[in-house]
């Protein structure tokens, strides 16, 4: 990360470190309750827009993940959440005044955070690591609670507070070959302007060249 921001303060970009010891907090408040909160009834209009003879019960029979379907069975279709923090295991909890609560309070309060920020800093954009690791491989693994809350901790403040982001390649691990990349959110309502910081910056980073072609054998 470190090689990144040098190489955008040589294009003639200014770099400003910010300060947010509110936002995890906030997240985490948030985040679980809002998926749970929400998940039913989203892929319920979904599947009545697109697959109107086939229910969230029906699906959820045919999901090929064990993990995703457990997710399914013990949280989105019962409308539950763990009592504590959203870590899985213990005792389960109606999801629906958790819910209700983060939309009044925390997720206002973390949305509140960010105007503040764009404007104290006056920023174009928020630019941090895509993942806090580098990427582990696909496999059933992937999907466990735990590396999928590692995984996605630094994206999702901005998909819990609605404000557009987008993740940009940057270069290959040095000796994972792995790809790596940033992060970049923009201000609430301001696509149009982060897509032109995204735009000015691939050309800053270049673009990666393609993986090796694998031939089926």
């Amino acid at each position: 990360m470190l090689d990144v921001v040098a190489l955008m303060k040589r294009a003639g970009v200014e770099i400003v470190e910010v300060d947010m010891p509110t936002l995890g907090p906030l997240n985490d408040a948030c985040g679980f309750a809002l998926i749970i909160g929400e998940h039913y009834d989203d892929v319920a209009a979904y599947l009545k827009d697109y697959c109107p003879d086939v229910t969230v019960e029906q699906l959820t029979a045919q999901l090929v993940s064990p993990e995703v379907r457990e997710w399914y069975t013990t949280w989105t279709i019962p409308r539950k959440m763990p009592a504590e923090g959203g870590e899985g295991g213990g005792s389960l909890i109606d999801v629906g005044p958790v819910y209700e609560r983060v939309m009044r309070e925390e997720r206002p309060a973390l949305q509140q955070l960010y105007r503040d920020v764009f404007a104290q800093h006056r920023l174009d954009g928020l630019v941090y690591s895509t993942m806090p690791r580098l990427a582990i491989e696909a496999n059933e693994a992937a999907t466990s609670l735990p590396n999928l809350t590692l995984l996605i901790q630094n994206m999702s403040p901005s998909s819990v507070a609605g404000v557009p982001s987008m993740s940009i390649p940057v270069s290959l691990g040095k000796t994972s070959g792995m790809p790596m990349s940033i992060c970049i959110d923009g201000m609430e309502n301001g696509d149009r302007r982060l897509l032109s910081v995204g735009m000015a910056l691939e050309k800053v980073f270049g673009r990666m060249p393609p993986p090796p072609r694998v031939v089926p054998g």
